[in-house]
């Protein structure tokens, strides 16, 4: 962000120009649709300086759309453009759990684990 006053230029004998004010821009990520609701645990923002940051739910996958755009101080917009956030599923090997090995015959008492 540069502003503030600027040097004449040999060539500039018009009217002296004010100095173009400064303005802080912002990112504004708008959600478009997705396959899988519970796929972000924290939904995409971009910081201020440019970078993408989400949190994605443990063992979930699928895609995300969303429109991106910039908002200034003056409360003036960019066109909106479209951010696609696809997460691929993972191959994890399979889990179990041991249970007890309960034995039980006509007659026993019934027995708890």
């Amino acid at each position: 962000l540069e502003c503030g006053p600027f040097p004449p230029t040999p060539i500039s004998y018009g009217p002296a120009v004010s100095p173009p004010k400064c303005q802080n821009v912002s990112f504004v990520v708008e959600a478009a649709g997705t396959d899988n609701e519970l796929l972000f645990m924290a939904s995409p923002r971009i910081t201020a300086e440019g970078e993408l940051q989400f949190t994605l739910t443990e063992m979930e996958f699928g895609s995300a759309d969303f429109h991106v755009s910039l908002l200034d101080s003056e409360g003036a917009s960019s066109p909106a453009r479209p951010l696609r956030v696809v997460v691929e599923p993972v191959n994890n090997a399979p889990t179990y759990e041991v249970v007890p090995q309960v034995n039980g015959g006509r007659g026993q008492a019934v027995q708890s684990l």
